[in-house]
């Protein structure tokens, strides 16, 4: 078995001056999109990005249960790609009871 330790630091600020509202990206990509409505990428939502790219590169290891995944010390629900809750669809039990997967 391999374990490979990786820690990321993303500068949020610097990616919203270049993409978010009031950038020229912004300006030409989403000319119709009310800026108020624009979130930074954080929380199970940055989380989730996480283990979709990563199961997504390691889809081999990933598709056949051969990879285990834990981001910000939290397991991965093996179905939904979650470390906190379940997503709607993920028939897996949350909260105390979990079940493992």
């Amino acid at each position: 078995m391999v374990k490979i330790m990786v820690e990321i630091e993303l500068d949020q600020a610097s990616y919203d001056k270049v993409y978010g509202p009031g950038s020229e990206f912004w300006t030409k990509y989403h000319p119709d999109q009310d800026p108020g409505e624009y979130k930074s990428l954080e929380g199970q939502g940055l989380e989730s990005m996480v283990v979709e790219v990563l199961t997504e590169g390691f889809y081999d290891w990933d598709s056949k249960g051969w990879m285990k995944l834990v981001v910000n010390g939290k397991p991965c629900c093996k179905l939904c790609g979650r470390t906190e809750g379940h997503k709607d669809w993920c028939p897996v039990i949350a909260g105390p009871e979990a079940s493992e997967v």
